[in-house]
């Protein structure tokens, strides 16, 4: 859930870019959205590595590719390709971590 509301945040804040200051949750999102990003990319991490450790590369990875798309960079275009690409390498490691039987897991 924390990276869907990062994600939001950051879409407000790159939208926000050009107004002045927001009213409510929007404005919050705007003024908050990279350090709930930092969060959710950090608990993800966290949560795909208590399954498996080597998982936190590919987690860190993609979670960086998601604040990069979202905050370096100004154009619409290459943020959402980000997010997707992000995302996705999120559930790719997801879907590893769930795998029964992999080669880089050492076996009972």
């Amino acid at each position: 859930m924390l990276p869907v509301i990062g994600a939001a945040g950051a879409t407000a804040s790159m939208a926000g870019m050009t107004r002045s200051q927001e009213d409510g949750l929007l404005g919050v999102l705007i003024e908050y959205g990279p350090i709930i990003l930092i969060a959710s990319i950090l608990l993800v991490t966290a949560s795909l590595a208590l399954r498996r450790p080597l998982a936190a590369v590919p987690a860190l990875a993609a979670g960086a590719m998601l604040y990069w798309g979202m905050y370096a960079q100004s154009s619409y275009p290459v943020m959402y390709l980000t997010v997707v690409a992000g995302f996705a390498g999120w559930l790719a490691t997801y879907l590893w971590t769930r795998a029964e039987k992999s080669p880089l897991t050492p076996s009972d």
